[in-house]
């Protein structure tokens, strides 16, 4: 063994020097190496060799001359290992190895990785330009030392990553000796799949060889294997208002293996929204267009525009299939289509058949709401209420949500606050629009007389029973205007009566539509008595009334003139207290029958004397027939034996008629032709004391 002595060391161990050398093909950072640490000195041999000092004088020693050390030095050089190399297609096809690693051009994605790589450690005397194509294992360095082999790659955009790493130590396959065989089988399937570049680097640890790496390229397959959404988390749905737009999709193509490749053209694009089971909706406002580096599709301007999103509620999830015109590569996209916005308003029952009146609340009404397509709206949206003659019994006030399906509940709620004659208005506001308005009327009622008004009274008489009727357009009495102040019904009619003299206020109650005043006194002054009839709470229901005032003479006078050939009983205020002893014995004397006229005329005496002696008393006084045979009809607890006194009113007709005239021929009386009807002027008495003992007789 050639060593090289470069400094004797003497080291005693039991009394015994030692040499310390460095064999020649040992490196210098492998040889001995002295330490000094906190002043104690130590020396690490590595790989020098220690030797006996007796050797010198054993003769085992020889000592050359320079030329042949330095000749010594250059075949160990030549021999010592220099660097790693590969065995290629043709040396491994030697060994019976069929295939090599392919560095020399790239290969595409999917083909399968040689099963053993085979590395040699070359000799410094080696070199490609004068070594024979065939193994030649003098090229070949005998070793025991270990090599080893790491794989990493790096993708487009990836960063570098380790694959597989492994260590072997060197063999001897059909007679060739330093042979480093690497098994790639099991991990075949995790190489040359993906496009990039594999990098498999070799290593030696006691060795001065240098690292060898070797670059596979792979590039991506040309088979299409699918299309897949960029930038989308699989996690979470695509969320949309059906008429707005998706956000822009971008598509990216792969091969086989999942390697990204460019698309060779735009490619056509159909869009399906899928809902439920098996319904399509087809999207056909789309827009699509490759990037600079064909390597992304982007699709903008996808619309969804459909009427038919119950199907699918309350979740409103569905499928988005996008794929090309053969269907071949489809993609999948878990989507919510949830409705637009509320635009369109149905009320239920139908606002027109709801009757509308005043203090009443609308026991059923809802307002089912949908959006421009027709769907029904989003629970939870929030619609804004108008009202005008309504009032809203609700804490949320004016502010109302949609409920799960569809609808504002509103039964219960609203009370009309209007009268009667007025207009109501409902409307229903979203995202500041008003969109939808419904303008309604409260019913119609009326305030009127019950009989006609007198165009003139006498001063100081009285307007008695006098009836006010409430009724609908038809003329019907409306029976619900009732009184009833134990269950909250307040309907009561105000008098205001308006005089020079007095100016008073008297309610009088309704009952089942009518309410009657029992009396009314005319002032004593000549002019104009009126008065004012308004409904307590609903003042919309008003009437005035206005009657002319005369004197009784006046008007005696007046009649008179009117109906010169006219006979008519007149009692004059000069009379004397025997005329008005006689005119008490006609009274009296005919006691049987003022019962019945005094009844049956009820109020109307003084009304009759100021009307025309002509055909129109007859039609006036058969009107108040008419009216009085209804009121006693009507009040049937108030008059006993209405029937009999019905008849016997009809029988007599002309018994009292022929009485009258009988009344006026008498002894007792001036008398005057031409009693036309039942009711004629009897006389006009200013003296009050006679007429109240007429009126008032017990006998009657």
């Amino acid at each position: 063994m050639a060593v090289c002595i470069g400094q004797l060391i003497f080291l005693l161990s039991s009394g015994e020097a030692r040499i310390i050398c460095r064999p020649l093909g040992v490196p210098d950072e492998k040889g001995c190496i002295l330490n000094k640490h906190d002043g104690n000195v130590c020396l690490e041999v590595q790989s020098s060799v220690s030797i006996p000092i007796g050797v010198i004088d054993s003769g085992e020693l020889v000592a050359v001359g320079k030329s042949e050390w330095e000749c010594q030095l250059e075949k160990q050089h030549l021999k010592a290992p220099s660097s790693i190399d590969l065995l290629d297609a043709n040396q491994c096809e030697e060994l019976g190895i069929h295939e090599a690693l392919p560095v020399h051009a790239p290969i595409p994605a999917g083909q399968d990785p040689p099963k053993e790589i085979v590395a040699v450690v070359r000799p410094a005397n080696f070199s490609y330009s004068t070594a024979p194509k065939n193994l030649d294992q003098k090229y070949i360095v005998k070793n025991k030392m270990e090599m080893s082999m790491e794989v990493k790659f790096s993708g487009d955009c990836d960063q570098e990553s380790h694959l597989y790493s492994s260590r072997v130590t060197p063999s001897c396959h059909r007679g060739f000796h330093g042979l480093y065989i690497f098994s790639l089988q099991h991990k075949s399937h995790e190489l040359f799949q993906k496009s990039g570049v594999y990098k498999f680097l070799f290593h030696m640890d006691e060795t001065s060889c240098k690292n060898y790496e070797k670059e596979v390229t792979v590039l991506a397959s040309a088979e299409v294997g699918r299309w897949q959404l960029v930038g989308y988390d699989k996690n979470e749905h695509l969320r949309v208002r059906v008429g707005s737009c998706f956000p822009p999709l971008e598509v990216a193509c792969y091969d086989i293996y999942g390697n990204l490749i460019p698309f060779p053209s735009t490619p056509k694009v159909n869009l399906q929204f899928k809902m439920g089971e098996g319904m399509l909706i087809c999207v056909k406002k789309t827009k699509a267009g490759l990037s600079s580096d064909k390597r992304t599709l982007r699709i903008k301007d996808i619309l969804i525009e459909s009427g038919d999103l119950d199907v699918i509620r309350p979740n409103y999830e569905g499928t988005m299939l996008l794929c090309p015109p053969d269907e071949s590569l489809s993609i999948s996209i878990p989507c919510k289509v949830i409705p637009g916005h509320v635009r369109r308003v149905l009320a239920h029952p139908s606002m027109q058949s709801i009757q509308m009146l005043p203090g009443c609340i609308v026991q059923e009404l809802k307002l089912e709401m949908f959006d421009a397509y027709g769907n029904h709206a989003l629970k939870g949206s929030e619609v804004l209420l108008k009202v005008e003659g309504f009032s809203i019994k609700d804490q949320m006030g004016k502010k109302h949500k949609v409920d799960h399906d569809g609808f504002v509940h509103l039964s219960g709620m609203l009370k009309v606050t209007a009268g009667f004659n007025q207009n109501v208005l409902l409307s229903v506001i979203a995202g500041g629009e008003e969109i939808f308005k419904e303008e309604l009327q409260t019913e119609k009622r009326e305030l009127r007389v019950a009989e006609p008004v007198p165009q003139l009274c006498a001063a100081g008489s009285q307007l008695e029973n006098f009836v006010f009727e409430i009724v609908d357009t038809e003329g019907n009495l409306d029976e619900n205007i009732h009184n009833d102040e134990e269950n909250g019904h307040f309907h009561t009619l105000s008098i205001k009566l308006d005089s020079s003299v007095t100016k008073t206020t008297t309610l009088y109650a309704f009952r089942k539509g009518r309410c009657t005043i029992p009396s009314l006194t005319v002032p004593r002054d000549a002019g104009c008595f009126s008065f004012s009839a308004v409904h307590s709470r609903h003042r919309e229901l008003s009437l005035s009334i206005k009657i002319g005032i005369q004197p009784s003479s006046d008007l005696q006078h007046e009649i008179q003139t009117l109906c010169p050939n006219t006979n008519i009983m007149m009692l004059q205020d000069t009379s004397t207290p025997n005329d008005i002893g006689n005119v008490l014995s006609i009274i009296k004397n005919e006691l049987q029958l003022m019962p019945i006229i005094l009844t049956y005329l009820c109020g109307q005496l003084c009304l009759v004397t100021y009307n025309y002696c002509s055909s129109q008393v007859l039609e006036e006084s058969a009107l108040c027939i008419e009216h009085q045979e209804r009121v006693l009809e009507e009040t049937r607890s108030r008059i006993e034996h209405r029937e009999r006194v019905l008849k016997l009113l009809h029988d007599r007709k002309v018994e009292i008629e022929q009485s009258l005239v009988e009344l006026g021929e008498g002894p007792h009386g001036r008398s005057r032709d031409g009693i036309i009807g039942v009711v004629a002027l009897l006389g006009t008495i200013r003296n009050i004391e006679l007429s109240r003992q007429t009126i008032t007789d017990p006998s009657i």
